[in-house]
Parts: structure tokens; sequence; C-alpha cells
């Protein structure tokens, strides 16, 4: 097997300002590897691994018992996305810039990347959608939440003469770089805990991924 291999600075300063781990072999089996040979290792000597983030890492005047459970919570709800495809669709250059996309001229390439993305979970009853506010309608954009089937999508409940009219679908935001489309969400996975190997038990892995949207400026979000 291939030793893991980081090509994340020659992005940074080929590609603009994004980054994405590039790997051979089993990079995603081999964190604490990857972590040692990071190029920016070096340059992070106060890097703080969240499982070992304490109150008074905090700047003194943020020691909030709240902000504190809030960092915790939100690192929680980040996830490894794994992406083995790179899309013939890639632009050449970013929008509206000379700087040349990631993975450009790629196409078909099966050479696994990894990057993060933060978790939103939406709740649908008979096709109407709602977030975790209990809004049924896009706050930025104004676009619903609904679906146009009225059953769980699952395996199970296709499967079923009684599927659940009540279900929860797991929405993931990432870069656009990271998972460019359709075709790249459908060779995509998404592993919870992965930065903890006390929970390395809790392999909790989602593995039927759809692009939902994307805005190659921001990003795009998958589900």
């Amino acid at each position: 097997m291939s030793e893991p291999t980081s090509q994340t600075a020659t992005l940074r300063y080929d590609n603009g300002q994004n980054e994405c781990q590039e790997s051979e072999g089993k990079a995603e089996d081999h964190l604490r590897e990857l972590y040692k040979n990071c190029t920016k290792n070096p340059g992070h000597p106060q890097f703080i691994r969240i499982k070992e983030l304490k109150m008074e890492h905090l700047p003194e005047a943020h020691r909030n018992s709240d902000l504190f459970a809030l960092i915790k919570a939100v690192a929680d709800l980040t996830v490894r996305i794994s992406v083995d495809m790179v899309s013939p669709n890639r632009p050449k250059y970013w929008q509206n810039t000379t700087v040349h996309y990631p993975f450009y001229g790629q196409g078909g390439t099966t050479k696994r990347r990894t990057g993060t993305g933060e978790i939103h979970v939406w709740m649908y009853d008979e096709g109407c959608g709602y977030n975790c506010t209990g809004q049924r309608y896009n706050p930025v954009t104004g676009g619903s939440f609904d679906v146009n089937y009225t059953t769980c999508p699952c395996e199970t409940c296709q499967h079923s003469d009684t599927p659940s009219s009540v279900w929860w679908m797991v929405h993931i935001h990432t870069a656009a770089h990271v998972v460019y489309d359709e075709i790249e969400a459908s060779y995509t996975s998404c592993r919870f805990f992965f930065d903890d190997e006390d929970r390395g038990g809790e392999k909790f892995i989602i593995d039927k991924v759809t692009a939902s949207s994307k805005y190659i400026l921001r990003g795009t979000g998958v589900s």
C-alpha cells in the first residue's frame, strides 16, 4: 500500500486560497500520519486538537461555559468528506479570474481527496421540509425546503409497503472545489467523529450523497 501524500501546499499556491487533501492509499485511516506531515504543522505550535480543548485555552474574556459548549457542538457537526472522482465539468479558472480551478483537466481521475463540511439536519413531513428552527424557506435565498415526494427515500422505506411519511435528511455544506457536482457527489462519503481516536469505533459514514445546490464563489451543498 502506498504511503499517504499531501499536495495541499501546491493547491494553495497554484489554485488560489483553497485547500483539499489529495492522497494515495487509504489516507483517511492515517490521520495522525497526515497531521505529522502537514506542511502547515510546523507553523502551528499553538494548535490544540478539539478533544484536548479546555476552558483555559480560550481568551480570558471569552471563558464562558455556553461559548465553550458551542465550540464543542460545532466540532461534532463537522464531518470529513472523501471524494473518489474528479468531474470533467470542472472549469479551467475560478470565476472572473485567471487563477486555475483545482483539479481541472483531471476528469475521470479516481485518486481520493478529502475536505470537511458542516452538518445541517432537516425534517420532512409528507414532503414538507423544515430546517432546525422550524422554517420552511431558506432565509437567504427564499427557496422552499419542500421536495416532490411524500415518503422517506431511504432504501428500507423504498422497499417497504408502509414507508414512513416523516423522515430527516442530513445536508452538508462544503466548498465547491471539494464536491463540484452530481458526478462527484455520487462518489462521495462523509464520516462523523473523524478526529477522535477514542471514538474510532463509531465509524458513522454516510455514502448515499447527492449535490443539492452550488454557488461556485461560495461553496456547494450535498445531502
